[in-house]
């Protein structure tokens, strides 16, 4: 029966694994935003001081991105998977021990290579080798973890702990959660399976079912408009949802608005990314994936006048819209680039895209506390709102762009 079953186990793993790893790397660090502001007296007008800590952690993820993939080809995702828990335990350890907003940036290299190295690329390589029939439902069940971590964090009394232990003790705490991942990776991880152990029903099946790389090369599909307006959306959203969301914290309690009712927020957010994920990834089966993205496009556009142009309050209707939309983006993104550019060059097509998305991840949350700064978060979110309306037009045209199926690329 474990045999039979150890494929799912690996699903549970890896959701896990992404869950802690995505949750504690990128998703709940904003949850201690005004306790560093504090602790290390950083004023309302030197807010990009802090917000440099996301933008360092989102390049030093481009940079590093590429060396996680030599390694998980040469060592498999499985040592690469404890190597980025085990540097998670310390990166917090270590963030607990900080003395100045210096070091906070040192522990966010840390943090970014945790989240390369153990993250969501390795674990959905790992998942990859394990099925056959039924990857594409493994794979969208181990992708949830990008925001549940989020989510579970911002529904659990780790606010409560912190205001009444303190940060630093939080921060000890939280790192036990990938020591004992660590352990129960190294105990039950598997690159791949043996024959009789995978979902596919027999040594030969498996020979038949791999298709061949298909599509076109990398040289062709750079030179397509699809590709140029694909990185163009890529890089509006990605800097949209960054900006708006790794500044909720000081937006709500600057605003004159409680911490928890922040974080109560947040927590919105990451539950109604998972499902834009679930239902956007569904829909595009039956309709063109092309027009799912350019309404999920229109969605964060509209919740992101909550944050612009509308009172906090407004953040209870418009958050969930926004984050809808942003989930069904995260999906749909890399469904378009498969089904028009094929598997021949979809490492490097995708890496490509993904230069473009850091540099829109870097770019969003310090920007707009640079507008902060000088003069307010409506104008720094404003930005935001014109860059997604941007999209949108942009979206509008991707389905003029669509190429022939893969198969038929020559």
């Amino acid at each position: 029966m474990l045999k039979k079953n150890y494929p799912w186990l690996m699903v549970v793993l890896a959701l896990l694994t992404i869950t802690i790893n995505s949750g504690m790397s990128a998703s709940i660090t904003s949850i201690f935003d005004t306790f560093l502001k504090e602790t290390f007296q950083i004023d309302s007008k030197h807010l990009h001081l802090l917000k440099w800590r996301d933008a360092i952690s989102d390049l030093s993820a481009a940079i590093f991105v590429f060396l996680a993939g030599v390694m998980i080809d040469r060592l498999g995702p499985k040592k690469v998977i404890l190597f980025g828990t085990v540097v998670l335990c310390l990166a917090y350890f270590l963030y607990s021990q900080t003395q100045n907003i210096y070091q906070v940036y040192g522990v966010h290299i840390l943090l970014a290579i945790a989240l390369v190295t153990s993250g969501s690329i390795p674990n959905m390589i790992l998942i990859s080798s394990w099925f056959q029939k039924h990857r594409g439902l493994a794979l969208g069940i181990i992708l949830t973890g990008t925001s549940m971590g989020g989510l579970i964090a911002t529904r659990s009394p780790l606010l409560s702990y912190i205001e009444s232990n303190g940060w630093r003790p939080a921060m000890q705490l939280l790192a036990l959660f990938p020591l004992v991942l660590s352990g129960v990776i190294l105990l039950l991880m598997r690159n791949r399976p043996p024959q009789q152990t995978s979902d596919t029903a027999n040594p030969e099946s498996l020979a038949t079912e791999v298709p061949l790389a298909e599509g076109m090369e990398f040289s062709s599909a750079i030179r397509t408009p699809l590709f140029l307006l694909l990185c163009l959306c890529s890089f509006c959203v990605f800097y949209s949802i960054v900006a708006m969301i790794k500044n909720t914290i000081l937006y709500v309690t600057e605003a004159g608005y409680p911490l928890s009712m922040a974080v109560n927020w947040l927590g919105t957010y990451f539950l109604f990314s998972i499902i834009g994920k679930f239902v956007f990834s569904f829909i595009a089966d039956y309709i063109s994936a092309f027009y799912m993205y350019a309404i999920c496009c229109l969605l964060m556009f509209i919740g992101s006048l909550g944050f612009s142009f509308t009172s906090v309050q407004q953040l209870d209707y418009l958050m969930p819209v926004m984050a809808m939309g942003w989930g069904g983006i995260y999906s749909i993104g890399n469904l378009l680039i498969m089904r028009n550019f094929g598997t021949k060059a979809a490492g490097k097509i995708n890496g490509t895209i993904s230069i473009v998305q850091s540099a829109g991840l870097a770019l969003g949350p310090i920007m707009t506390a640079y507008l902060h700064d000088a003069f307010s978060y409506a104008t720094g979110f404003k930005v935001v709102s014109l860059l997604l309306l941007m999209a949108v037009l942009l979206a509008i045209r991707l389905p003029r762009c669509a190429l022939p199926p893969p198969e038929k690329q020559s």
